[in-house]
């Protein structure tokens, strides 16, 4: 993990008094925040923070830790110097699946790219997920439930699936009613997605689960 990141972030935690005020300020989610944390006590050696439901107090070597991260913290402002462009610029490396590119980013490239002329865009298409750090990956952008451990993720989205069954499936085996019945069914999988548990909205929104299984997977492979 970036520690002079870790050491801005641990600036505005003690600035701003609290993990979620940080998260919001830095627009990055409080689990990310608390592993800046996390880093930075390691770094340190030592608790940087006292954390209970209702105040973050600051240590003793918090103290000095967050004298020596405003110095850095300056340094950073200074080297950007008043010259230093606020404009992205620069090879931006996204990895995304064929559907994604297709139906998702495509329509949105030129959009982007008028509004970011300095920033070259390489678009990194493949069906398999791909090492971010051996393909040199800034981004990827993926259809999944089980992100790569050690990732920064985000939820960009949903991707909602319908459920459907041949006419002769139907005819012989029955039509299911709810969701509970297609633990009684040969349901097919999608092989990039784990586990055995389909979720579904009811017409109030309510969240509802559904146990399935089935002697047939598939998979889409580049």
């Amino acid at each position: 993990m970036d520690r002079v990141t870790a050491a801005l972030v641990f600036n505005r935690i003690c600035e701003l008094g609290s993990l979620s005020a940080a998260a919001r300020a830095l627009n990055i989610s409080r689990p990310m925040v608390s592993r800046y944390l996390d880093e930075m006590e390691k770094w340190a050696g030592a608790r940087l923070l006292h954390r209970s439901s209702r105040r973050l107090t600051i240590t003793p070597a918090g103290e000095k830790v967050l004298e020596k991260t405003r110095a850095l913290s300056r340094l950073a402002e200074e080297i950007a110097g008043p010259g230093a462009s606020s404009e992205p610029h620069g090879t931006l490396r996204v990895a995304c699946a064929h559907s994604t590119a297709t139906h998702i980013l495509g329509p949105m490239i030129p959009a982007f790219l008028a509004r970011y002329p300095a920033v070259r865009l390489e678009l990194e298409i493949n069906n398999q997920p791909v090492s971010l750090v051996g393909e040199r990956i800034d981004v990827a952008i993926r259809i999944t439930d089980d992100p790569e451990p050690g990732a920064i993720a985000r939820r960009l989205g949903s991707c909602p699936s319908v459920v459907c069954a041949s006419p002769v499936y139907v005819q012989q085996h029955g039509h299911p009613q709810t969701p509970e019945a297609l633990s009684q069914h040969n349901c097919l999988h999608y092989s990039r997605f784990a586990g055995q548990r389909w979720q579904f909205r009811d017409r109030h929104g309510e969240a509802v689960s559904a146990v399935v299984s089935g002697n047939f997977s598939a998979g889409i492979s580049s």
